[in-house]
């Protein structure tokens, strides 16, 4: 499916799975809780097919829980 030369289709995959995101996007859109506003949009650009052990995986993992881990606090306020 990624070796493929003609264009991919657009799918939007929706996951509360932070590594599942990573996996499969070219985009990671996180939104916020009320009223579903884009708060970020963090691209991927590791090779596919991806999988955790993956150089760069865990940077892009720390980046994505750094943006929700914001918007916890944010809520908390």
């Amino acid at each position: 499916m990624w070796e493929r030369t003609e264009p991919r289709p657009t799918l939007i995959v929706v996951t509360h799975d932070v590594d599942e995101a990573i996996v499969l996007a070219d985009r990671i859109v996180i939104l916020r809780p009320h009223p579903g506003r884009v708060q970020a949009e963090i691209r991927v650009s590791l090779d596919r097919p991806r999988d955790r052990s993956a150089h760069g995986f865990e940077d892009l993992r720390r980046q994505v829980m750094a943006v929700l881990d914001q918007s916890l606090i944010h809520r908390l306020d």
